[in-house]
């Protein structure tokens, strides 16, 4: 039974991870580029 808890507690912090690493690298991007970059 423990095991399936630490299965869904990885399952969340992986896609945590997942999610947090595109925002990280995006966030390190000067915000002019990215504004420039921006659809209009």
């Amino acid at each position: 039974m423990f095991w399936m808890l630490a299965v869904a507690a990885g399952i969340l912090l992986a896609v945590a991870v997942l999610a947090a690493v595109p925002a990280l690298t995006a966030s390190r991007r000067p915000v002019a580029d990215a504004l420039r970059s921006a659809p209009t």
